[in-house]
């Protein structure tokens, strides 16, 4: 997805939002960790099958992921949802977008919904090096989305923009609102220097920037905070 927020620690507080999903179903149980599982290791499945040699099917393929053995054996049972070849085909045409990689071994639903962004608050406006931020956003979804994101970008000062995204998973019609914190503490990585930085947020039905079938943008709005010296 996006380059990650380093310093910031995102808390969904609206529709029992949990583990970076903000979801009013349980039917699509599989559409969460999916998401997560492609976020993290589709570049690596690329790669993979882009350097040759995989031949032994969906177990040889996910044999082949670093990292724990609940990883690979997700990466089995998704592979073995749609069939080996039909997976490497979906790798290698997915663009790095996990909510498409989803939605196409069908544990995502997809609805082209409608939706928009209502209010943007950032609280406190102004603050020094080091300063507790708070972004309310308030939104309302007219007709259903089946997997979609609302995704947030800081630009400003020297190391920009940095941003992530909320899954948003099976959102029936209603008004719904998020909390983001972030503290602003200086570091290598991320310097918080004086001056004005915009907050940018796209609601969106599919990966926000994504070119494939299902995706949209549906929404978007700026709001601004200031770091004083």
């Amino acid at each position: 997805m996006k380059k990650q927020l380093i310093v910031i620690a995102f808390i969904a507080l609206i529709i029992g939002a949990q583990c970076g999903e903000l979801s009013v179903s349980k039917k699509n149980r599989w559409c969460s960790p999916c998401c997560t599982f492609m976020s993290e290791s589709l570049n690596t499945l690329l790669n993979i099958i882009l350097n040759g040699g995989v031949v032994g099917g969906c177990g040889d393929l996910c044999s082949r992921i670093p990292g724990s053995k609940t990883v690979q054996e997700l990466c089995f049972i998704l592979c073995d949802l749609v069939g080996f070849e039909i997976f490497v085909h979906l790798v290698e045409k997915a663009d790095l977008d996990p909510i498409w990689m989803c939605e196409k071994v069908t544990v995502c639903s997809h609805a082209m919904g409608n939706g928009k962004l209502l209010s943007v608050k950032i609280i406190p406006e102004s603050g020094p090096v080091g300063t507790k931020f708070e972004i309310e956003v308030v939104f309302q979804i007219d007709t259903e989305i089946g997997t979609g994101e609302l995704d947030v970008a800081v630009f400003g000062g020297a190391n920009m923009p940095i941003g992530d995204g909320e899954l948003l998973v099976d959102l029936e019609p209603n008004e719904y609102g998020l909390k983001f914190t972030f503290t602003t503490q200086e570091s290598e990585k991320t310097p918080w220097l004086p001056g004005k930085y915009e907050v940018a947020l796209s609601l969106c039905d599919g990966e926000c920037g994504s070119k494939h079938e299902w995706s949209k943008t549906l929404s978007k709005k700026k709001s601004y905070f200031n770091i004083s010296k």
